[in-house]
């Protein structure tokens, strides 16, 4: 976990505390050294950015009443897998990052800012939709999933929730996606940070109850959860 310190340090200095207290919290977790060791050995902010996806939705996840495990798969498959009781499914975590003005990592650590209004794209969507799908077919094959979305990119809001209605409409969901879910970058004052599309006709109760409590929460509430630090 040392050296994914040193490398969170060297990319996000004012935000390293809180970074590390995350790291911290699921070093126990099973695989959890998978994680670090991708953390350690990112090439640039950028896939750094895209792991802290990974290590957030996995604190989410856990925050909701889950039992969290690293790279289920060695590597070669979803992301995670949650597990509570005798039921479980796994978790293939996406990030579609900032196109605009840089790299953001603010949503990353502190409460995030509030949507201003702007209009959809059909570039947008289609970029989504391209993203989603490729995601869908290479790494939502291996049991029950929630394909879990992290949008840093300001053009992408409502585009990404119309690419899954398509995704949708167009029967091309796998058998065994559940759900997706997109954290979002803005949101409006009274709503939900996460967009949630239920892709299954029947997914577990116990995972309908998971994203039901989901929706409730922000990035910054699911995570104080088990860091115990608000943002």
């Amino acid at each position: 976990m040392d050296e994914a310190i040193q490398v969170i340090k060297r990319h996000f200095e004012k935000e390293a505390e809180y970074l590390t207290l995350q790291l911290s919290c699921v070093r126990d977790w099973a695989n959890a050294d998978s994680l670090f060791k991708k953390i350690a050995g990112a090439s640039d902010k950028a896939v750094v950015l895209d792991y802290l996806a990974e290590l957030q939705y996995g604190l989410i996840f856990s925050s909701l009443g889950g039992t969290v495990a690293f790279e289920p798969f060695d590597g070669i498959g979803p992301d995670l897998r949650v597990s509570r009781q005798e039921n479980e499914f796994f978790v293939e975590v996406s990030r579609f990052r900032c196109r605009n003005s840089g790299l953001s990592n603010s949503n990353l650590t502190i409460v995030p800012a509030i949507l201003p209004e702007y209009g959809n794209t059909e570039r947008d969507t289609n970029k989504a939709y391209g993203k989603i799908l490729e995601k869908l077919e290479k790494q939502c094959r291996y049991g029950p999933t929630v394909l879990s979305l992290w949008n840093d990119d300001d053009e992408l809001e409502e585009e990404i929730l119309d690419a899954c209605h398509d995704i949708g409409a167009d029967s091309k969901y796998p058998p065994e996606v559940l759900y997706v879910v997109c954290k979002n970058k803005w949101f409006k004052p009274d709503e939900s940070q996460f967009f949630l599309y239920r892709a299954s006709s029947n997914p577990p109760p116990f995972v309908d109850a998971m994203m039901a409590n989901l929706y409730k929460f922000s990035v910054s509430d699911a995570i104080a959860r088990m860091t115990g630090v608000l943002t």
